[in-house]
């Protein structure tokens, strides 16, 4: 083999990081274009970029005359976000509320969120400044009725709590009763 791959050291990583293996190497316009770049073990699938952690790849190139090398490992730290920080549960899956109770108000920059977090969640620290908590009907849509308007009935729902580093976490699913 006439070439030879060099790996970038302790890479940082974003959330809108795009993880092409040829970006973490040195000399790439040294490489012949033919190259074929790929990731060993299982990587990035095993990476969740939201949440905080230290992750290890090896990169392999496939060189235009068939041989490979493998170059690595290579560590990744994902930096921690709020999400990893703030730790949230439930107080419960259901909960009882009256129709014409508000549980949502709106913020200065037009998100709805809740007015007593606390009432349905247990949090260990101090949330950031920032922070929107908000039920949702599903990880896609958000379920947001104008705040005392809810009809008398049983909702499954979960609350999103987003932080204000763009990091957010899904309770598990509960049940608000609307008497």
């Amino acid at each position: 083999m006439k070439w030879g791959a060099n790996l970038y050291y302790d890479p940082e990583v974003s959330l809108d990081w795009a993880y092409d293996p040829e970006k973490f190497l040195t000399n790439i316009s040294s490489l012949p274009a033919e190259c074929y770049f790929s990731y060993l073990d299982d990587f990035p699938q095993n990476v969740n970029t939201e949440k905080g952690g230290t992750y290890k790849a090896r990169i392999q190139v496939e060189y235009p005359d068939g041989s490979k090398e493998v170059v690595g490992a290579i560590t990744f730290v994902v930096p921690m976000m709020d999400a990893d920080k703030v730790k949230v549960s439930l107080k419960s899956s259901h909960f009882t509320v009256s129709s014409n109770e508000a549980l949502e108000h709106k913020t200065d920059n037009g998100d709805l969120t809740l007015n007593d977090p606390t009432r349905f969640l247990n949090i260990g620290s101090a949330l950031p400044e920032g922070t929107v908590i908000r039920f949702r009907d599903d990880e896609n849509e958000a379920y947001s009725p104008d705040p005392g308007e809810y009809d008398p009935g049983e909702y499954e729902t979960l609350l999103a709590v987003y932080f204000p580093d763009g990091s957010y976490y899904y309770t598990d699913w509960l049940t608000v009763d609307v008497k």
